[in-house]
């Protein structure tokens, strides 16, 4: 996996601004962080089940025919079952992907913010830009990550009824019970 990473140090430059600026900057750079690790995590869990399914998808055959005890090659063959299902239900890989392209993008902002380059070369009006391409980073994740929780439970492409469907007027709340 390739690592992008941004820097662990920053301190303002004069003209970027107030506190705001230099801490809204440092808590993007610990969100940075904290996805860069999240990702490398899920990604090496997801390499170690996936090496585990297919070592144990491979000894149990070799099992039978040894035969070996029914329970050793149930033990192996469930082995498998389990990690297999464990990747499918989680979605780790699908996970670690997204934390890597959000960290890539995040990353990218940052750095164009850092070096004034690009939109970012208006020092008025550089937070409020970099604040708000960086919501719109993270709204099209959280996005892409609900999509992803939402097909590991079977939910995925389950829609909720519009105001039409459910016999409420439209634009009115539903009611409280």
């Amino acid at each position: 996996m390739e690592s992008v990473s941004i820097g662990s140090t920053y301190s303002p430059k004069a003209d970027e601004g107030d506190d705001r600026s230099a801490e809204y900057v440092a808590d993007l750079q610990a969100e940075v962080s904290g996805l860069e690790r999240a990702s490398k995590r899920r990604l090496l869990a997801y390499r170690t089940l996936r090496f585990l399914v297919l070592t144990t998808s491979a000894i149990t055959p070799a099992l039978a025919l040894l035969s070996a005890p029914s329970w050793i090659t149930a033990a192996v063959a469930s082995l498998a079952f389990l990690s297999e299902g464990t990747i499918q239900l989680t979605r780790m890989h699908d996970r670690a992907v997204l934390d890597i392209r959000r960290v890539s993008l995040l990353g990218r902002e940052l750095r164009m913010f850092r070096t004034q380059v690009g939109n970012y070369t208006n020092t008025d009006r550089r937070l409020l830009l970099l604040v708000q391409r960086i919501e719109a980073i993270r709204e099209e994740n959280d996005r892409d990550v609900l999509n992803v929780l939402q097909q590991s439970f079977g939910a995925y492409g389950q829609e909720r009824p519009s105001a039409n469907e459910s016999g409420r007027p439209e634009g009115r709340p539903p009611p409280v019970t």
